[in-house]
């Protein structure tokens, strides 16, 4: 059987049941929330979904990740924004970055030797959002256009990929089967998805593993 994880979800007190309830019916093993409260935590346990702690940084210089790394706690999954290149490749060199988000507008289009740097020192997946594809006809269509070229070339050159859903609510997740045949109805290989579905979020997890036992987890948070 597959198990999947959405290793990026926003959830407020009032939704906070619905949304991992929900996760947890479509398959989901795991899920990563942002600004992540003891109460989530507790709202994971009754859903039976692992429920992890995320913080998101946006850096553009060398000290905003040296900063991000100081200030993140072993037990969380560490994701940065990068704003320019050099920053994505900064990102790529730090072994305790589990986690790059890419995002259109800032010109960083992956490449081999990203690959390589992230590879042979066991660092970060790249993250794409599906969030955007819920947005405005228009605005959703010129994000496919991205995503779709920006997961070819990721294909292209080996590297590492996962796709997360940014829902802040039940309706704005996504069934990991719906997400396999809009990707691969534009040429995207189904494989490569479930791969960005399943063992990406995988290989997070298994490096969280290594810094704090999972079960662990709610013992470590506030």
């Amino acid at each position: 059987m597959m198990c999947y994880a959405d290793l990026s979800v926003n959830v407020v007190p009032d939704n906070i049941d619905k949304v991992l309830g929900a996760a947890k019916r479509l398959g989901f093993i795991a899920v990563a929330v942002n600004e992540l409260l003891s109460e989530e935590i507790r709202a994971g346990l009754r859903s039976g979904i692992l429920t992890i702690p995320r913080r998101q940084v946006e850096v553009s210089r060398p000290e905003d990740l040296t900063k991000a790394i100081s200030l993140v706690k072993p037990e969380e999954v560490l994701a940065v924004v990068p704003r320019n290149l050099d920053s994505f490749r900064r990102a790529g060199r730090l072994r305790r970055i589990d986690v790059i988000r890419v995002e259109p507008g800032f010109n960083i289009r992956p490449d081999k030797s990203e690959r390589n740097l992230i590879h042979e020192r066991g660092a970060a997946v790249i993250e794409f959002s599906l969030r955007p594809l819920l947005t405005r006809e228009g605005d959703a269509r010129d994000y496919m256009s991205w995503l779709r070229d920006v997961l070819l070339r990721s294909v292209q050159v080996g590297l590492r990929f996962i796709l997360v859903s940014d829902a802040s609510s039940e309706e704005e997740l996504w069934h990991p089967a719906h997400v396999v045949s809009l990707l691969s109805s534009v040429g995207v290989p189904s494989q490569h998805v479930l791969a960005a579905l399943s063992s990406g979020p995988g290989l997070v997890l298994s490096r969280l593993a290594r810094r704090v036992p999972l079960q662990g987890i709610l013992s470590h948070s506030p």
